[in-house]
């Protein structure tokens, strides 16, 4: 009760100094659809009842917003907020674009003790405000059939698990997948594409199942190949998957294998002071685990500090135990490996050019 009472009083002396200084405006650059949407439920309009002199203007974040960030100058930065991925934070932070936060001061704490603790993996740079956890992973039609399998390995068992089947043309992920599933372990997998012998190895298993592969690009694909049975098994965004189900679709997702990534949020460089407490304030708000937990309440993605899962329940709307959907959930994380944004940008260009004329050469 103290801190709450102590945050209410903060909250009064930073929104007179905001209005006084103009900025009683949060500008947030953000998602659309239904991250968008879970956002402006669990952490938009509940700050905006609860600070009635602050407004929160939301505005879609695109690549020419990210551009538009890079490349102003001294200008003063059009969003204060914006929408990332953490590979997006990282670039961000490292040129100075990005405001650089200590979690344990700008971060909601918790009786437990400080919030940098709390969030531990998914600090992934020192400007990232992580929100949301989603994964790639594997997923699967019911009905034709065929088992249904136990971990991601599947995709490459066209013996076991015939027909056709969705990869991504990226190497991250399927080349990944393809060294794990052939007895490399997951440390050593990254390491293994990096030399002539594990790129031949991952393209040896790619090989088994050439003739069946349907390759995919942009994030809606293997869900809509799936929904239309183009495909009996393709990898993707667990969040696409759940949406096939909650349409009672004969689809099933396998955990096991799931490669995680962070979404989350940095504060632009060069704010006011008003701007800047202002924004801190909102901060201090959608850190709260419960916050956190709300946010799964409308979308499968786990919230980003580990004492929130355990808060995660009910879809908002029907009668889903979301805490089964989640990438994060206890039992989903025995086999569950991160994904490294860094490593790719470093070594990505190499690989997929390897990717794609392995692909050119089998489409001969």
């Amino acid at each position: 009760m103290q801190r709450l009472a102590a945050l209410i009083v903060a909250i009064a002396g930073i929104c007179g100094a905001a209005q006084a200084d103009g900025t009683g405006t949060i500008r947030v650059a953000t998602w659309g659809g239904s991250v968008g949407h879970a956002q402006q439920m669990a952490y938009f309009n509940p700050f905006m009842r609860a600070n009635p002199d602050i407004h929160i203007q939301i505005d879609p974040v695109t690549d020419a917003t990210i551009a538009a960030l890079q490349k102003r100058g001294d200008a003063a930065p059009e969003f204060d907020l914006i929408a990332v991925t953490s590979g997006q934070a990282a670039a961000l932070c490292e040129a100075g674009h990005a405001e650089v936060l200590d979690p344990d001061t700008a971060f909601a704490a918790t009786q437990a003790g400080l919030a940098g603790a709390d969030f531990a993996e998914t600090l992934t740079s020192d400007c990232f405000v992580p929100s949301h956890v989603l994964s790639q992973m594997l997923a699967v039609r019911t009905d034709v059939g065929n088992p249904v399998p136990d971990n991601v390995c599947a995709v490459f068992d066209p013996v076991t698990f015939p027909g056709p089947r969705g990869l991504s043309d990226h190497g991250a992920g399927t080349l990944e997948w393809a060294l794990y599933c052939d007895g490399i372990a997951w440390p050593d997998v990254r390491p293994a594409l990096l030399t002539e012998g594990g790129l031949a190895r991952a393209f040896g298993i790619l090989d088994r199942i050439a003739g069946d592969i349907v390759w995919w690009r942009n994030a809606g694909e293997p869900a809509a190949a799936l929904a239309a049975g183009e495909v009996v098994m393709t990898t993707g965004p667990n969040g696409r998957f759940f949406e096939l189900m909650q349409r009672q679709l004969p689809v099933q997702s396998v955990w096991t294998g799931q490669i995680l990534d962070f979404e989350g949020f940095i504060v632009s460089a060069g704010l006011s002071e008003g701007r800047r407490n202002l924004v801190l304030t909102l901060l201090a708000e959608l850190t709260e685990p419960v916050a956190m937990a709300q946010l799964s309440a409308f979308v499968p993605f786990g919230p980003a500090r580990h004492s929130a899962v355990s808060l995660v329940s009910e879809h908002r709307s029907q009668q889903i135990d979301m805490s089964a959907h989640i990438p994060n959930a206890p039992e989903h994380l025995a086999h569950a490996w991160m994904h490294d944004d860094a490593w790719w940008a470093a070594h990505g260009d190499r690989i997929n050019a390897a990717l794609s004329e392995w692909r050119q050469a089998r489409a001969q």
